[in-house]
């Protein structure tokens, strides 16, 4: 349409056109969302996206965590006050190497600043600093405090701190759990939810001021069972449907005889069996159906960003010609050089 003519033609095209034609009435205009979803025969296709644990483990963390303030007025005004004294440190020393400096000559401990882009990084900060106080003593905290000119902690928000890191444990260590690439896959993801979900609820009996941080995690963490939930009832009622009509077209009076638990009951008692063993799927046939449509990927998208970022070493700016084969071939042995020793 667009397109450069030629000079022989140029003179045909001046006659031929009409300046009262409008260009638009020979557009044919076509759905992209149709043509994307069309088999276009190709031997490879990506499989449906998958939202990655580990992210909805952080949006637990962060977003869902943050509602905690919302159910209690005493649990937001001593969060708030906590952690403006913390983030008051973590600017000190943030900005200048100085006051890097005067904190290790003190403490022989630097502290951990925050990371906006992973909420690990605010457990690890605030556990730190509580592991200063436990070695060095609250007086390594307050010369600090008076060094940078900040509001030292109290007693109560030193507790609230600690108890801070009690709760956030867990969920750190099933976020390690489900981003490991090579002993962790979809299967580990239900029961890692469900014991951090025991693990909460343990918490929850002697907790002082975290509790509404406690249920709060636990309202996000409920989501994920839900959708589990949902899909075991949509398995059962398929396989339900295909046991009626079977039944139908052998005997006429015949009544189907529905042998399946109730997704709730069957989950429960799938999540309450203490094996490590594939075999126990046998037993529950709506769970079983569930992890072979579900079960064929990671949990988490860490190995796949670990992949792109071993690439981004390879293909650097002066290796920009480098070919695909060549790419793919050193990318594996970089990926794999443990195997070669």
């Amino acid at each position: 349409m667009f397109g450069a003519q030629n000079d022989a033609d140029e003179d045909e095209v001046e006659d031929e056109a009409d300046p009262e034609t409008d260009l638009t009435d020979h557009i044919d205009y076509h759905e992209a969302s149709a043509i994307l979803d069309e088999d276009s025969g190709l031997e490879y296709q990506l499989p449906p996206h998958q939202r990655c644990a580990c992210h909805l483990l952080n949006l637990v963390a962060t977003t869902d965590a943050a509602l905690a303030e919302s159910m209690n007025d005493t649990y937001k005004r001593l969060s708030r006050a906590t952690f403006a004294k913390c983030q008051a440190i973590w600017n000190k020393t943030g900005r200048s190497h100085l006051a890097n400096e005067v904190v290790e000559d003190k403490c022989e401990l630097q502290i951990i600043h925050p990371n906006a882009t992973r909420w690990n990084s605010t457990y690890l900060a605030i556990e730190r600093i509580i592991r200063i106080i436990d070695e060095k003593g609250e007086d390594a905290i307050r010369s600090i405090c008076e060094e940078f000119k900040v509001k030292m902690l109290s007693p109560a928000e030193v507790a609230f701190l600690r108890e801070y890191c009690t709760t956030m444990k867990p969920l750190v260590k099933a976020s390690n759990i489900l981003q490991s690439e090579s002993t962790s896959f979809m299967g580990w993801l239900l029961p890692v939810i469900q014991q951090l979900l025991s693990k909460l609820s343990r918490l929850e009996t002697s907790s002082k001021t975290c509790v509404p941080l406690i249920r709060a995690l636990q309202n996000g963490l409920q989501k994920p069972l839900t959708y589990i939930k949902q899909h075991l009832e949509t398995t059962e009622h398929e396989s339900e449907d295909q046991q009626r009509e079977s039944s139908d077209e052998d005997e006429f009076f015949s009544r189907p005889i529905s042998r399946r638990l109730q997704s709730a009951v069957e989950l429960d008692g799938y999540l309450a069996c203490a094996t490590d063993t594939i075999e126990l799927l046998h037993s529950f046939s709506a769970i079983k159906n569930l992890s072979l449509k579900l079960n064929t990927a990671l949990p988490a998208s860490a190995a796949c960003e670990r992949l792109f970022s071993c690439a981004g070493l390879l293909f650097t700016a002066k290796r920009s010609r480098i070919a695909s084969v060549n790419l793919e071939n050193q990318l594996l042995l970089k990926l794999n050089k443990r195997f070669r020793k």
